[in-house]
């Protein structure tokens, strides 16, 4: 249902068929899903949302972001390959983070619950689904990233997460541990395990000392599932209207141990107490690193307009700032940050920037990320700011913690987040590296293995610096820095930007393509592609060395499909060209283009059950005679098929001859229970020999396209028909009405006599394409300019596809010598042949 609801991508797609997409302005190169309109790299915002590339590529981070939500995506192909290995049109799986982000989870553990989320509906609301306010949705709230680093002794302690739900009232269900297998080989199933659940309606951000237990409930533990989490539910669980929430477990048995995760990112969510409660700490290794404790709860709340989650503020850019400085873009970081919305109820939610309780001029870059316009007035004098976020909202509104922010000489110390791209090329020429951070300033410097280079400030949270060609001869990893001169300042934590080289590979180095593939009456396109392999950090470029070879992409940087279009083939011959992506070649090889024509009158016009011919190279093994009926579909190997254009299924014909330059067929009657063409257009053609595509193009066809045969098979000269005389008496005899000359090897006319009067001539002419007009007034029949009655016009009946036409001489074509026969059916004419009148 999800699927038809729209949680489909197209992330992938051509990578696995590389062919560019039809449009109705030419080839493009991608066509995504509603869902691929919501899909970036991480560190999108508001303000680069709609010029920032949706990601159509497998690979890399990858997150649905709309200013109401930024969420992990899966990055994988529609098979399953490539990327995180899961197909894109799916939440990330919490396997890999730990994180349930809804249903659209692409796989779930067994004996693991899911439900529908909010994360589910708010994406189904951007694809234009209506969503019923009040609906119950399951939020799965956890801090590890579903790896276990640590295995922790419990020893009788109780170890507690700190939750914050993104909707108040929140009623807990459940409760998840990871209870891990002993290495002594004991087993927790049957021990005692204690569930507690409290919560602190003033955030205070530590485990209250004797809290008030909202659950306390002992258990035996049954049997585990592979993935060892215990899910022990909560009937009748509590509500809790506000506040931070605290799930912990407890046990003395040596054989039950809880997990930890130490390299996901650090949440100080975690604590022990050793003393039932009395007092809790952070939960650390033994070299005092934090501690994600591996236990989860599971709650429902009610899914409205927006959500009312208390904002949390993490870190301010820049922490500090000279007194007398002019209008300060602050940068503050942290969750659960609201754009300008009105729900439903009318309610008005928006998170803005407060210094000193006073609100200051935000705008909203992502739920994750505001700029504040801080006065010079706030700057003025040295001291202390205390910064907070607020969100308002129909219960008066929220406030995060505050952080304060120095008004003083000394400037802040820089810390580096993130490089992009963090790996470039060898050998290429100057790379602009962005340098994702805090606490930047005009004066800040980045340095690459300690020597500066030039460096662009954007902002307090980017630079840009530029990396000269001389630093990437070769393959190393180097570390980028970022100083900022005293007063203050320092060199920040370093981060590691990887030259590494590029290597190209092509998924085919050769290619036989037909001479025509699709048409949509704008043009003909024979869209291909070839995906070209490379790490992300590698640019290339395309060319084609042949005119009829035209590249939908000529350059990119990564792995991707490279698109082209292949130009009809307009010759019988085969030509071969070339595409050069990244040095590497690719050979197209074009099959040539049959010429399609009326067996009779060598016009391109032919009609369902005519006789056609085909003309090309190659288009047999040998030369072959039908001597059988119903005629063959294969003869010496060749087959040929016929499509009508918009949907048609390719049909055999039927063959009366084949030869490595002609065929002979009959044009069949009707695909998928009707004409092939019933009011007249294009058909594709395709012949093929054992199996094997070797030409294909289009054939004309109409409902009628009459064609009359000459004696010499030429479409022209001396008709291919029979003279009958009906004399005074009765009797009748026939004539020829042309004779082979032997001297001219071909046959010339035979004058028919007209007979003294009394006597009555009939032509009995031989064509194709004649028996599907419309009716008898639609015929007409000329002799020399003068018309004659058609007493007969159809299907021959002996040979298949063969029609005849039945007419009385005038008499007033006496003494006329060669006089040209026309025939017209339903407004289209024949070919003209001649006869010869004493």
């Amino acid at each position: 249902m999800a699927r038809v609801m729209g949680f489909i991508s197209n992330v992938g797609d051509r990578e696995l068929n590389p062919a560019p997409q039809p449009g109705p302005l030419g080839p493009i190169t991608a066509d995504p899903a509603v869902l691929d309109l919501y899909r970036f790299r991480p560190g999108v915002t508001m303000e680069n949302f709609t010029d920032v590339t949706r990601v159509l590529r497998s690979g890399g981070e990858q997150i649905f972001f709309t200013g109401d939500a930024e969420l992990p995506l899966s990055t994988g192909r529609p098979d399953g390959t490539g990327g995180d290995g899961r197909p894109a049109g799916h939440w990330k799986d919490d396997e890999l983070t730990g994180q349930y982000i809804g249903i659209m989870d692409p796989t779930l553990s067994p004996g693991l619950r899911a439900g529908i989320t909010a994360n589910d509906l708010i994406a189904l609301g951007y694809f234009g689904i209506g969503i019923r306010s009040g609906t119950d949705v399951m939020e799965v709230l956890s801090h590890d990233d579903n790896s276990r680093e640590e295995t922790l002794p419990p020893a009788g302690a109780l170890v507690v997460n700190r939750f914050t739900p993104s909707r108040y009232p929140f009623t807990v269900q459940s409760v998840r541990a990871q209870l891990p297998q002993p290495a002594d080989g004991s087993t927790p199933v049957g021990q005692s395990l204690r569930i507690v659940v409290f919560a602190d309606s003033a955030r205070t951000g530590q485990p209250p000392a004797n809290p008030q237990l909202l659950v306390d409930r002992t258990i035996t533990i049954p049997a585990l599932p592979d993935h060892r989490f215990l899910e022990v539910m909560l009937p009748n669980g509590p509500t809790v209207n506000s506040g931070d929430l605290y799930v912990g477990v407890q046990s003395s048995s040596p054989s039950v141990l809880f997990a930890g995760d130490t390299n996901g990112a650090a949440r100080n969510r975690s604590f022990i107490s050793t003393n039932n409660g009395a007092s809790f700490q952070p939960l650390r290794t033994g070299a005092n690193a934090p501690i994600n404790l591996m236990l989860r709860a599971v709650v429902t709340n009610k899914f409205d307009a927006s959500n009312n989650a208390t904002p949390e503020l993490v870190t301010l850019s820049p922490t500090a700032v000279a007194p007398g400085a002019s209008t300060l873009k602050l940068f503050a970081q942290g969750q659960n940050f609201k754009p300008e919305t009105i729900d439903g109820g009318g309610f008005r939610y928006k998170s803005v920037v407060r210094w000193n309780g006073q609100d200051r001029p935000t705008t909203f870059l992502s739920p994750s990320l505001l700029r504040a316009d801080i006065t010079a007035a706030d700057l003025a004098n040295a001291g202390k700011a205390r910064v907070t976020v607020f969100t308002s909202g129909p219960d008066g509104g929220r406030e995060s913690a505050p952080i304060e922010f120095n008004v003083a000489a000394e400037n802040p110390s820089p810390v580096l987040t993130r490089l992009d791209p963090p790996v470039v090329a060898v050998g290429g020429g100057n790379v602009i590296i962005e340098v994702l951070g805090r606490n930047f300033t005009s004066s800040s410097v980045a340095r690459l293995n300690g020597a500066n280079r030039t460096t662009n400030f954007i902002s307090s949270v980017k630079l840009e610096v530029t990396i000269p060609a001389s630093d990437l001869t070769s393959a190393a990893n180097a570390e980028i820095s970022v100083t900022t001169p005293a007063p203050g300042g320092g060199v920040s934590n370093p981060l590691t930007l990887r030259a590494a080289p590029c290597s190209f590979k092509l998924s085919k180095t050769s290619q036989t393509t037909g001479a025509a593939r699709l048409f949509d009456g704008d043009g003909e396109l024979n869209l291909q592609g070839v995906l070209l392999e490379t790490g992300d950090h590698c640019r290339w470029t395309a060319k084609s060395n042949a005119d009829w070879i035209a590249l939908a992409d000529t350059n990119g940087v990564g792995g991707a499909p490279v698109g082209y279009n292949i130009l009809n083939n307009p010759s019988s011959s085969p030509r071969a060209g070339t595409v050069t992506i990244a040095d590497q070649t690719l050979t197209i090889n074009q099959l040539g283009s049959p010429t399609a024509v009326s067996s009779a009158s060598f016009g391109q016009g032919s009609a369902p059950e005519s006789i056609a011919t085909i003309f090309g190279v190659g288009l047999a093994k040998a030369t072959q005679v039908a001597t059988t009926l119903p005629l063959p579909t294969t003869l010496a190997g060749a087959t040929v098929t016929v499509a009508r254009l918009g949907g048609g299924r390719p049909q055999p014909a039927p063959l009366f001859f084949v030869s490595p330059n002609q065929i002979n067929f009959l044009v069949p009657q009707a695909n998928d229970g009707a004409p092939l063409s019933p009011t007249g257009g294009i058909a594709f053609l395709s012949v093929f020999v054992d199996g094997q595509l070797v030409s294909d193009g289009y054939i004309s066809l109409a409902p009628v396209a009459p064609g009359l045969f000459s004696a010499n098979a030429s479409g022209a000269g001396v008709a291919a028909a029979v003279a009958l005389r009906v004399k005074a008496d009765g009797s009748q005899q026939f004539e020829p009405v042309a004779e082979f000359d032997q001297a001219q090897k071909r046959f010339v006319a035979r004058p028919i006599d007209p007979g003294p009067e009394g006597e009555r001539v009939f032509l009995i002419l031989f064509g194709t394409g004649i028996r599907g007009y419309s009716s008898p007034l639609s015929l007409q029949v000329k002799v020399g300019g003068i018309d004659a009655q058609a007493l007969f016009a159809g299907a021959q009946g002996d040979f298949a596809g063969l029609d005849q036409v039945n007419i009385e001489l005038p008499r007033a074509l006496k003494g006329r010598g060669e006089v040209s026969i026309t025939l017209t059916a339903d407004r289209s004419g024949s070919n003209q042949v001649t006869v010869t009148i004493k």
